[in-house]
């Protein structure tokens, strides 16, 4: 299996927007409220701005920078030339290539506490402006990049209506005037779609408390439904991360394993353990009880045995690489080959636990100890060409020069079946019954399967073939083997018209002439059964 490349499939691993409406600004119908009217005009001004026209074009773009968007409105409608100077001015063509609904927003709730300059600085920014996770919105009141958590539960960004602010800042009525805030528009806000009919002058919370001498009557006053108050929706929308040279647009994308949690891609390549490999899932169909079992590689050289709780992780990731391993989190550095993920309160963020490798631990894994095949190959020699059984694969080695057959065990608890089968193979060593044995297969140094050779063409046995069958098996039987698992897709049919015998798991020497006469008897009975029964064994 060749390693993933994420960062070319962010897309398809990761939801850019989710499908929950929160009916902020986004859902405020801007584009009929505030239709723009930007790069549909070709045209050389013949008008000019009067004295400004005097400075150097440099120098009015210095001056322009630093007015809000509102005034900038307005400058841009006095004629065709006051609209070409502020079209060209570059932090302005950003925003209105590259998120012209955050324009709309603006100019649609007269956010004038900040400049063009900033508003483009903020935009920049990857950060929310309250914790460490990407500010997928904006908080056009103070100009804040902010998180869906951030905005929904801080106090700072549960902006006061200006009769409420009024109200505690008494003596100090003028300044209210000078505090950032905007005027919203009538619609639908939170996901609930709570109905407000009227614009309100919203104040920013923080700057009122500033001025207030009464911020704690304030704050006892003021009722805050956190994720249901409309007003926290009033003044966010959603907000590209804009690049400073190029158009690079970054819109953050989400996890489900982590709501309303954005990253960037880098973030997720980072979180994401991009230098991990899944190898190997065993997870319950309901993955209710029982730990979630894994086999991952890292860095292309260390196996890493993870267990995961039962039911943290979303069903469709379970045993899907890319998924499961942008879900957990990232794994730990340092010298370990064992670990479980579990939530954790010590690792808790926005919305409760999350998941943390709770333990590593370096152990002493189980290994075959029947060692009787002078030759060892590394499972990383092998590249893998096709996979009869999850752990029986058909690869190539240079040292081969047709393919061959690997067996080994996923999971170290699986490791007495494949002892046994390898003490088999030692037992038929040079009787011609079984596939030719051609070494033990080691992971980081413990052997934990072997590689036989593979019969090509040929085919499982049938009734037809019972008498080849019953030759192969009498001469098994002789060495008082029995098999343990006779059935037609472990009798091969080559095409020279021999038996060979595979899949010796349950073989048990010594066994009583009872049980082979009724392996033997039972022979028959096994080849025409028409079940699937050991179907890619190996």
């Amino acid at each position: 299996m060749e390693p993933r490349n994420l960062a070319d499939n962010i897309r398809t691993y990761f939801l850019p927007k989710l499908r929950i409406v929160d009916h902020t600004l986004d859902d405020a119908e801007l584009e009929s409220r505030c239709p723009l009217d930007n790069g549909r005009h070709t045209f050389t001004p013949k008008t000019s701005v009067g004295q400004l026209d005097l400075l150097p074009v440099e120098l009015i773009d210095q001056v322009l920078i630093v007015l809000d968007i509102p005034t900038l409105t307005n400058f841009r409608r006095v004629n065709q030339r006051a609209m070409h100077l502020v079209d060209s001015l570059p932090p302005y063509r950003r925003l209105w290539t590259s998120c012209p609904n955050v324009l709309r927003a603006v100019i649609s709730i007269k956010a004038s506490s900040f400049s063009c300059q900033t508003l483009f600085k903020t935009l920049t920014q990857e950060k929310c402006e309250s914790c460490d996770c990407f500010g997928g919105y904006l908080y056009l009141i103070s100009c804040k990049r902010v998180c869906y958590l951030c905005f929904t539960s801080k106090k700072e960004y549960f902006p006061a209506s200006l009769t409420l602010a009024a109200r505690h800042a008494k003596s100090q009525k003028k300044a209210l005037n000078h505090l950032p805030q905007i005027h919203s528009l009538p619609g639908r806000y939170t996901a609930s779609a709570k109905i407000s009919k009227n614009r309100i002058t919203l104040v920013d919370r923080k700057a009122l408390l500033a001025l207030s001498k009464n911020s704690g009557v304030l704050d006892r006053t003021a009722v805050d439904y956190k994720s249901n108050e409309p007003r926290r929706f009033m003044s966010v929308i959603r907000a590209p991360r804009l690049s400073f040279q190029g158009m690079k647009v970054e819109w953050g994308t989400e996890p489900s394993s982590h709501f309303r949690i954005q990253y960037s891609s880098q973030d997720i390549l980072q979180h994401s353990n991009n230098n991990v490999r899944l190898l190997a899932a065993l997870v319950d169909a309901d993955e209710q009880v029982e730990d979630g079992e894994y086999r991952f590689l890292v860095d292309g050289t260390h196996v890493k045995y993870v267990t995961v709780e039962p039911g943290i992780l979303p069903e469709e990731h379970r045993t899907f690489g890319p998924l499961a391993l942008a879900s957990l989190p990232p794994f730990p550095p340092g010298d370990w080959n064992t670990g479980h993920v579990s939530r954790d309160s010590n690792a808790a963020g926005h919305g409760g636990e999350q998941l943390a490798f709770v333990r590593t631990e370096k152990l002493h894994l189980a290994r075959v100890e029947n060692i009787s095949h002078p030759t060892r190959f590394d499972h990383l020699e092998f590249t893998k060409l096709e996979r009869l059984r999850q752990n029986i694969h058909i690869v190539s080695h240079p040292r081969f020069s047709q393919p061959v057959v690997a067996k080994f065990t996923e999971f170290p608890w699986q490791t007495p079946y494949l002892e046994a089968e390898t003490a088999a193979y030692e037992w038929i060593e040079g009787h011609e019954m079984g596939s030719r044995f051609l070494g033990h297969l080691t992971e980081e140094g413990r052997v934990f399967g072997f590689v036989v050779e593979y019969i090509d063409h040929a085919r499982p046995a049938g009734p037809e073939d019972l008498e080849a069958c019953k030759e192969v098996l009498g001469r098994l039987h002789k060495l008082g083997i029995k098999h343990g698992d006779i059935n037609k897709n472990n009798s091969l049919m080559r095409d020279d018209g021999r038996c060979v015998l595979i899949d010796f798991e349950t073989a048990t020497k010594d066994a009583s002439e009872e049980d082979i006469q009724e392996e033997m008897r039972r022979l028959g009975e096994s080849l025409a059964d028409p079940s699937r029964r050991g179907e890619g064994s190996g």
